[in-house]
C-alpha cells in the first residue's frame, strides 16, 4: 500500500441527532479524515515496518458530548494482514 492509501471507512450516527466527535488514538502511522458529514476513513500516513513493529493498535472513540459514546479498538498485525482483511470485508464498526 502507498502512503495516503485508504485502509477502511466507517459511518457514525446518533439517534438523537447530536453532533458527534470522532477521534483516532493511534501510532504516528495512521490518519483519520472526515470524507463527508459522518463518513470517515482511516489513511496510511507513514510507512509500516513489520520487522520493527509487527502490531499496530488503533482506537476509534465516538462521543456525542452528552455522556453517550463508544470506543472501538482495532489491532492490526501487519500491513499484509490489513490488505487481506479489507478484501474480505472484516472491518465493520
Amino acid at each position: 500500500m502507498f502512503l495516503g492509501s485508504e485502509l477502511f471507512t466507517f459511518v457514525v450516527s446518533d439517534q438523537d441527532g447530536d453532533a458527534l466527535t470522532v477521534t483516532l488514538t493511534h501510532e504516528k502511522n495512521f490518519e483519520l479524515e472526515e470524507s463527508s458529514p459522518n463518513n470517515y476513513r482511516v489513511l496510511l500516513k507513514d510507512t509500516l515496518d513489520r520487522e520493527t513493529n509487527s502490531r499496530y493498535n488503533l482506537q476509534i472513540t465516538i462521543s456525542d458530548g452528552n455522556g453517550g459514546g463508544v470506543s472501538v479498538s482495532l489491532p492490526l498485525t501487519t500491513l499484509v494482514s490489513v490488505s487481506r482483511a479489507l478484501m474480505n470485508g472484516i472491518f465493520v464498526i
